[in-house]
């Protein structure tokens, strides 16, 4: 097949999804970045150029998709935003990252994924230590999520750097484990927990931040007046940078 440097595919349909699936796999030369305007359920796969949009969420569909992943070692960012992933194929892509012939760097899944897929993507955060920024807005991952994700955060292996989780229904269980987990060591240095319903819980984000071992550079949070005082203080003494209007990391 001739040199591809960049394609851009609008797909209308489910037998798209192969197109891109075959696009992923041939070419190898992807470079440069684009965007497909937005629809309520797609896949963007950017970073290389080649994009994919799909309105269709099966799972032979998706576990081609997930082979084609493997095949493409120049493609460093998968967007999902705005995909409704099943928890099914949420874990064949999981599978993908354990690959180790898979390259991506970037994963922005703002696609409502549950608690059910945490567990295989805490152990892909172990196994791919490219991997260093995840996306995981709008979701519904919840405070077990966390506890699940927290796991493979706090593994040695793991290399993840940037953590977006805003508007993924947390409270202030899931800080308190968050805040364990930048107390260990971890490998973390930016986190966005914006439009979460932690309530007390940002008492266990300045209690994490002024530890000498936390690692984190930039918090992203959205809370009242009083709550944000709180934090900024914390950021404060521990040096680091903070937004009360939910820093989004991109």
């Amino acid at each position: 097949m001739a040199p591809v440097t960049e394609v851009s595919l609008h797909l209308k349909d489910a037998p798209d999804l192969k197109h891109a699936s075959f696009c992923l796999k041939h070419c190898e030369n992807l470079r440069g970045k684009g965007r497909v305007p937005g629809q309520r359920q797609c896949v963007k796969v950017r970073g290389s150029g080649c994009q994919a949009v799909s309105c269709s969420d099966t799972t032979q569909q998706w576990a081609d998709f997930s082979l084609a992943l493997e095949a493409n070692r120049s493609l460093k960012c998968l967007d999902l935003t705005a995909s409704e992933l099943l928890d099914e194929s949420a874990r064949m892509l999981c599978t993908t990252l354990r690959h180790p012939k898979c390259f991506l760097e970037k994963l922005l899944e703002n696609c409502r994924l549950t608690e059910a897929c945490c567990k295989e993507l805490s152990s892909a955060l172990i196994v791919n230590q490219r991997l260093t920024h995840l996306c995981l807005a709008n979701s519904n991952l919840g405070d077990g999520g966390v506890k699940l994700l927290c796991e493979g955060l706090s593994h040695p292996d793991c290399q993840l750097q940037n953590l977006v989780l805003s508007h993924s229904n947390i409270t202030r269980r899931g800080c308190r484990r968050l805040s364990k987990l930048l107390q260990e060591d971890s490998s973390l240095t930016n986190l966005d927990l914006g439009l979460n319903p932690i309530a007390t819980g940002s008492w266990y984000l300045c209690e994490a931040l002024q530890k000498t071992n936390c690692n984190l550079r930039c918090l992203g949070h959205s809370e009242g007046l009083e709550k944000s005082a709180r934090i900024a203080d914390g950021l404060q003494q521990s040096g680091l940078q903070g937004d009360t209007a939910s820093a989004g990391i991109q």
